[in-house]
């Protein structure tokens, strides 16, 4: 089973700092353990991917961090965002190259690390516990209405992050 450790997002990616990764990582634990997680646990995987993948983080979520991240919304879209960096660079040779500009038709730039050369577009969206009206599925599906409505050149991935379960989907259109 291959695993992700959100502590080694706080070293950065090339489009990530450290800082902001360690923002991300906090979000994400939050989210996480406010939904009854632990450190360890399956994270499911579908889409063009179809992994179980352990989510593994140190430390624990303190009542200042509670009083910190008291907006559901904003709190579960960094939670996600920081999955998203871990899964893809766990499941392909990719990494958060840059962060887009709004308008610019996707949330973040992906590469190659090595080169820093901008390969794909990514797309990212967290849910805090699916429902009949708001799941994985309906998500994926505005994300690509939106990238065929801004007409994104570049290949694009879409993952999508829900934290009850958990559970993620990622996929890639062209």
């Amino acid at each position: 089973m291959k695993q992700i450790d959100l502590d080694q997002l706080k070293l950065g990616q090339k489009g990530i700092t450290p800082t902001i990764a360690a923002f991300l990582v906090e979000a994400t634990i939050f989210c996480l353990v406010e939904s009854g997680h632990a450190s360890g646990t399956v994270l499911k995987v579908t889409g063009d991917f179809e992994e179980e993948v352990e989510v593994h983080w140190s430390g624990e979520l303190t009542e200042q961090m509670r009083r910190s991240w008291k907006d559901q919304r904003e709190v579960t879209e960094y939670g996600a965002t920081a999955i998203a960096a871990l899964l893809l660079a766990a499941l392909t040779n990719y990494e958060i190259i840059s962060r887009a500009d709004q308008g610019e038709g996707a949330d973040y730039f992906i590469g190659i690390p090595e080169t820093v050369e901008i390969k794909a577009v990514l797309e990212v969206s967290g849910i805090w516990k699916e429902n009949s009206k708001n799941t994985l599925n309906v998500r994926v599906n505005r994300k690509i209405r939106q990238l065929i409505e801004r007409q994104t050149k570049l290949p694009s991935f879409i993952i999508v992050t829900e934290f009850g379960e958990p559970k993620a989907k990622i996929l890639r259109h062209e």
